[in-house]
């Protein structure tokens, strides 16, 4: 039984779909600049082997990118992707950065982020 729902939810993750559910999810709602990057959106601690997934409910219509320690994922609205995974044996703290593809003015992100297996 558990198999099969971590399938189904890989599933809704790989067509980037809303997961039906999540391990460790945080609502966010940030300012995303149309020059530069907000680097300050969100704190998490990931625990080893572990993956942090973002999903971008709304945007005002407009692209985000989400980035974590180099690591990017560019989403449109209603849309999530997996953004960084721990490859270390001990928990990391990481701040998620975020960037408007609006070249005339920032905008409001608003989703969550959720920690889960890669």
């Amino acid at each position: 039984m558990i198999k099969k729902t971590l399938l189904v939810l890989a599933a809704a993750m790989v067509v980037g779909g809303t997961p039906a559910m999540a391990s460790d999810d945080r609502p966010f709602r940030c300012k995303a600049p149309a020059m530069g990057w907000n680097n300050g959106c969100q704190v998490r601690t990931v625990p080893a082997g572990r993956c942090v997934w973002v999903y971008n409910r709304t945007s005002q219509a407009t692209d985000i990118t989400y980035r974590i320690q180099g690591s990017q994922v560019r989403l449109a609205e209603r849309r999530s992707g997996r953004l960084w995974a721990n490859a270390s044996r001990h928990p990391v703290d990481v701040t998620m950065g975020v960037y408007a593809h609006d070249l005339d003015d920032s905008v409001w992100a608003e989703g969550k982020t959720y920690i889960d297996g890669c």
